[in-house]
């Protein structure tokens, strides 16, 4: 028998950004955008383990296959910042790691908006975080779905 694991197209782009976290941060200069790749690379690894999924929307459970999905039910047509309905989901669903997951926020917002010139403790604050969400996110998730006979 073969064990089947899930995987998703935001695993596959949650990997890609945390690889090119990791150039960067070889490269030494690039403080702001390994910060910002790092917490891109975590959003990716969120929406991996909180989709497909029921949620409650409006008072009624709603089956998402995706973010884009889940936003589109939710906001109704409304303007919704996509990034505090994400924290708030991540509070619901995976509070374990909230506080890294708000804690990447937070440095990506200044690093992209504020000040681009990010110390080298953010930047290991940012990827130690990374490290605390990609091994719930992988750990949790990747567990196997169902067990495929041999052919």
């Amino acid at each position: 028998m073969t064990i089947q694991k899930r995987t998703s197209k935001s695993l596959t782009h949650a990997c890609h950004n945390h690889d090119a976290c990791l150039e960067l941060d070889k490269l030494l200069e690039y403080n702001d955008w390994v910060i910002t790749t790092a917490f891109y690379s975590a959003l990716h690894y969120v929406d991996h383990s909180l989709f497909p999924d029921q949620f409650e929307i409006k008072g009624k459970e709603s089956r998402c296959t995706c973010f884009e999905e889940y936003i589109s039910k939710k906001s109704k047509g409304a303007f919704v910042s996509p990034h505090a309905l994400r924290l708030d989901l991540v509070f619901l669903k995976l509070e374990d790691i909230g506080s890294s997951y708000k804690t990447l926020f937070d440095l990506c917002k200044t690093a992209r908006y504020k000040n681009f010139k990010m110390s080298i403790e953010d930047k290991n604050i940012a990827l130690y975080e990374l490290k605390n969400i990609k091994e719930f996110c992988v750990e949790v998730d990747l567990e196997p779905l169902r067990v495929a006979p041999k052919e």
